[in-house]
């Protein structure tokens, strides 16, 4: 599709009026509950519970529904004296990664480690420094295993006074039940994809067709959506993952797509994260009176040392989150061709993810089987279960191209030829 079609970016004047809930789309119901919550934690001012507010929650959905910035919104609006402006100092820095009351742990390896569990939890016993309730918000809650989980439950059945934890998960099945029988649950779904269309329309003044493209390309997914609809250089990306499937025409062919799309990722993740680690810096700087000399400078000094190192580490944990956020949105365009192809195999008729491809993937349709098709699907989603193992995405993306390439066949160890 013509770039032509995709003007603005300029997001419309009622997104702004919801403050902090303008981002949460087709959720009503747990946006109503969550607003529910706040106005009886204001009541409260941290120090109790009462029916609609509570001290641990599970927010569940598939990706793209907004179960995170879901949890970033409701920090954001206990934290913002107006209930969630969006607009005030508060609601910026909850929202921007900066509150200092406000954790957001992302999992750095295959399972939460109990140790780091245990940090959060005698974290959780400090007062707030700024707002009026300390909040951690644990992504991919179902990576707690057994012993990190057993960390946290203490925590959880006896809450302490200002602390809320929030836990992110695909679905309430995904949490261990110890954990999930002691938080309130919430359940996201993914937005009908006419709500997504008209979101992006209306927010970014993109024509109907350039939105209604971006939303089934996206699968529903509302950020994804987003960014292709107003991201030139992210739709050739799309284009370029598209193209992967009719240039596996060989073993060694497999092998430079595999390379091309690791290097493509990590470039796309490092562009992402560069300027973000650059005002993070900035803003420690500033804040530890970079330069600044004469009494009591040793001291802050000290403690500049201590925050640079907290930062780096958090630099270090968004840029994994990046990258492998860029991993995933590959596997989920791949995803989204072949079930294209199953589709026309199948006959059913189902609207395609990817219109503005049709013509390759017709011609796969009718140059493989259903059998095959299934086979690759199947490749996809190992890949996905692998990568989230930490396994070397080199590895998986090539052994993941060699079974699209030829269903049934993995890439050997030794880089040799695949039988025929």
């Amino acid at each position: 599709m013509p770039d032509a079609l995709w003007a603005g970016s300029a997001p419309d004047a009622t997104a702004a009026n919801a403050g902090v809930w303008a981002e949460i789309i087709g959720q009503q119901a747990v946006v109503a509950q969550l607003q529910r919550a706040v106005a009886a934690a204001h009541r409260l001012s941290g120090a109790h519970q009462e029916q609609d507010m509570t001290h641990a929650w599970l927010l569940a959905g598939p990706p793209g529904s907004g179960r995170s910035t879901s949890a970033l919104a409701f920090a954001a609006a206990l934290q913002c004296a107006d209930s969630g402006c969006g607009q005030c100092r508060s609601c910026r820095l909850v929202l921007s990664g900066a509150h200092p009351d406000v954790e957001l742990v992302i999992p750095t390896s295959v399972a939460y480690r109990a140790d780091e569990i245990r940090g959060l939890v005698e974290q959780a016993q400090m007062m707030p420094a700024l707002g009026s309730w300390l909040i951690i918000i644990i992504e991919d809650a179902d990576r707690l295993n057994d012993a990190s989980a057993n960390a946290l439950l203490k925590a959880l059945e006896e809450p302490t006074p200002h602390t809320v934890w929030m836990l992110c998960a695909p679905s309430a099945a995904d949490v261990l039940p110890t954990i999930a029988s002691r938080t309130r649950q919430l359940t996201l779904r993914t937005p009908p994809m006419e709500l997504v269309v008209d979101v992006v329309c209306r927010r970014y003044n993109v024509p109907a067709e350039a939105a209604e493209l971006a939303a089934r390309a996206s699968q529903g997914h509302i950020g994804r959506a987003r960014v292709l609809a107003t991201d030139p250089q992210a739709r050739a990306r799309r284009q370029d993952v598209l193209a992967i499937p009719g240039e596996l025409v060989s073993l060694p062919a497999c092998f430079a797509a595999a390379r091309r799309l690791v290097d493509t990722a990590q470039a796309d993740a490092d562009a992402v994260c560069a300027p973000l680690d650059a005002a993070d810096e900035e803003a420690l700087a500033a804040a530890f009176g970079d330069g600044a000399e004469g009494k009591g400078i040793g001291t802050l000094a000290s403690r500049s040392r201590s925050e640079s190192a907290r930062l780096r580490k958090a630099q270090e944990s968004r840029a994994r989150r990046v990258l492998r956020d860029q991993f995933d949105r590959v596997l989920a365009d791949l995803t989204g061709f072949y079930r294209d192809v199953l589709m026309l195999q199948a006959g059913s008729g189902s609207a395609a993810f990817n219109p503005d491809v049709a013509a390759r993937t017709a011609a796969l349709a009718s140059a493989s089987t259903m059998q095959e098709t299934v086979a690759r699907l199947s490749v996809l989603r190992e890949a996905g279960v692998r990568l989230r193992t930490n396994a070397a995405p080199l590895l998986v993306f090539e052994s993941a191209l060699v079974g699209l390439w030829r269903p049934g066949t993995t890439a050997p160890a030794a880089r040799g030829t695949v039988p025929a």
